[in-house]
């Protein structure tokens, strides 16, 4: 495995987990009923990014290690340093 497939699959587990999540739990400005001036009712308030960035990452490390690195059986030699 090479380290630029790993951080492309990092890259791209990262992108894929942060478009599933940002959605969740996002109100419109509309269904609080303050809506700033010069901005779309549908626009979010509130969106909690930070914490969506945050479980991001922590899931894309999670994959991707799981996806480049896959755990070393018994039967088959391990390619991993340390392992």
């Amino acid at each position: 495995m090479t380290l630029a497939f790993a951080i492309s699959m990092y890259l791209v587990i990262w992108w894929i987990v942060l478009f599933a999540i940002l959605p969740i739990g996002v109100h419109a400005q509309s269904d609080d009923g303050n809506i700033v001036p010069g901005t779309a009712e549908s626009a979010p308030h509130n969106p909690h990014l930070l914490p969506k960035l945050l479980g991001t990452t922590v899931v894309a490390i999670t994959r991707s290690r799981s996806t480049t690195f896959p755990s070393c059986r018994a039967t088959t030699p391990c390619n991993r340093a340390g392992a």
